[in-house]
């Protein structure tokens, strides 16, 4: 394949199937987690690891588990799945119901709406290449 760098500057070419290596076994800090690797020949140029922790979050290795600076509050503060569950349960509203209060104390519907329809975007554009390689 080929790959757009410095912005879309240049073109490399990037063999996919020789360069990106899936590792099945999970990183130590989260089981969503990625590293990313450059090399030159046998010398390792950079190394980053990066961890997706919910809420479109992306973290770099040495920032996770560390709080934010900004606190916010919801309506439905929760740090586990079982806690979301039981909340959902008591408070009578289904996962996505929950969750969209919670969104709603940090952004505009409107907001939200866009930001859905990014995501959407994303996937569908990802579909497409897909179904089109």
């Amino acid at each position: 394949g080929r790959l757009p760098v410095a912005s879309g500057a240049h073109i490399v070419d990037f063999p996919v199937a020789k360069n990106i290596i899936f590792h099945p076994e999970m990183l130590p800090r989260h089981e969503n987690g990625m590293r990313i690797t450059a090399w030159k020949g046998q010398e390792e140029l950079l190394s980053k690891t990066y961890y997706s922790v919910g809420g479109g979050f992306i973290v770099e290795e040495e920032h996770f588990g560390l709080s934010h600076d900004v606190e916010t509050s919801v309506p439905y503060d929760f740090h586990s799945a079982g806690e979301l569950l039981k909340m959902c349960d008591y408070n009578g509203l289904s996962i996505s119901g929950l969750m969209m209060h919670n969104e709603l104390a940090l952004r505009s519907k409107a907001e939200i709406d866009a930001g859905f329809a990014r995501i959407w975007q994303v996937m569908h554009d990802g579909i497409e290449r897909g179904m089109n390689t």
